[in-house]
């Protein structure tokens, strides 16, 4: 058996609200007994001091994207794999193209069992 191609596809996903936070990562200090000014996270060491959490949250869901790898063999293997997720399916695309500039050319014609 031989892998004879490699595809993807784009499919949209479900609509979710877009959210970033500093809560729960810690916040950056100076490392205690340092001289040198040099800074360091204090996530799992300290908790997050009250003014260090920022949140942006979006006001509506926004479209999702993700992309599916599929290697195609000459055989009945059928293997299916989610690649990458997204909120614009056209960075999703160019990832996609670089895989198959760069990673495709080396699978195709090698069998997928052949550790």
């Amino acid at each position: 058996m031989q892998i004879k191609a490699v595809e993807f596809y784009i499919l949209e996903g479900e609509p979710v609200v877009r959210q970033v936070s500093s809560r729960g990562r810690g916040t950056i200090d100076r490392v205690p007994g340092n001289l040198s000014g040099l800074n360091t996270h204090s996530a799992g060491f300290r908790s997050t001091k009250g003014d260090a959490v920022v949140s942006y949250v979006d006001d509506h869901p926004s479209p999702t994207y993700r992309a599916v790898l599929r290697l195609v063999t000459d055989g009945d293997l059928h293997p299916y794999a989610d690649y990458a997720t997204g909120f614009y399916a056209g960075d999703l695309e160019w990832k996609a193209k670089e895989f198959m500039a760069i990673i495709a050319p080396m699978l195709v014609g090698v069998d997928p069992f052949d550790r």
